[in-house]
């Protein structure tokens, strides 16, 4: 009767990487087509409107979009923008350029790996860093306000201030003294009211709450109406003067 072989510890340990390196793409690749598959577009009539908008001008970057106003207040404190989760940050170009346009600044809109914030979190401080801004705003809609409030965490220092849209901080940032903004629509039916209303003692005394009547969760952005959402009948003009 012939002996059983073991296969010795490095056999098996080389098996065993090359499993992976096997497994690994065939993951990510599968998780990169959810994604592009479950990812909202944008309304291709408003983001053609928006590129047609002789008032701005829009660069599209490697990892942002960077909209430019025609005039740039001095004082203007740049907007560094998280898309929500799996929405592209195309359904964010014509909102941003009604604010680029109205704040007159500059906005740079990321584009996150698989259309989710959190696997970037750290993209605003390098376009602060790209871009030598002074301390911008940052923002972000859904999850990439939560991903925002992470970023101004981590770097208080580097900004001046923060634009939460349908969104809440899920860690506490109590003690940052900059501008804080948290704008909610009355029939928003994507958020979870009960944890945005636990999240509020995460924000700083001097927060502006606002909750926008006729306002949902969606139309932060230009994606149509996001599953089990609520109606909206505001204007660009009537959305984007709560957003800033």
């Amino acid at each position: 009767m012939k002996s059983l072989k073991i296969p010795k510890f490095g056999v098996i340990f080389k098996r065993f990487v090359y499993a992976l390196l096997i497994i690994i793409p065939i993951l990510l690749l599968g998780f990169w087509g959810y994604t592009e598959f479950a990812s909202y577009s944008p309304n291709q009539d408003t983001l053609s409107a928006a590129y047609a908008d002789r008032n701005v001008k829009i660069e599209e970057k490697v990892s942002y979009f960077e909209i430019t106003p025609n005039f740039v207040r001095e004082d203007a404190k740049a907007i560094i923008f998280y898309p929500g989760g799996l929405v592209r940050p195309q359904s964010y170009i014509a909102k941003m350029v009604k604010i680029s346009e109205t704040a007159q600044t500059k906005v740079f809109l990321i584009k996150s790996p698989f259309n989710l914030g959190f696997f970037d979190i750290g993209a605003a401080g390098r376009i602060i860093d790209q871009n030598a801004l002074n301390k911008p705003i940052v923002a972000g809609h859904s999850l990439g306000g939560v991903a925002a409030c992470r970023f101004l965490k981590d770097n208080p220092d580097k900004v001046a201030g923060i634009y939460l849209y349908g969104s809440y901080c899920d860690q506490s940032i109590a003690d940052f003294k900059g501008t804080v903004l948290s704008v909610i629509g009355q029939n928003d039916k994507v958020l979870s009211r009960e944890s945005y209303d636990k999240a509020k003692s995460n924000l700083p005394a001097q927060t502006n709450f606002r909750e926008i009547p006729d306002l949902n969760h969606s139309s932060f952005g230009d994606y149509g109406l996001q599953k089990g959402d609520g109606d909206s009948s505001l204007n660009m003009d009537e959305i984007v003067k709560n957003m800033i």
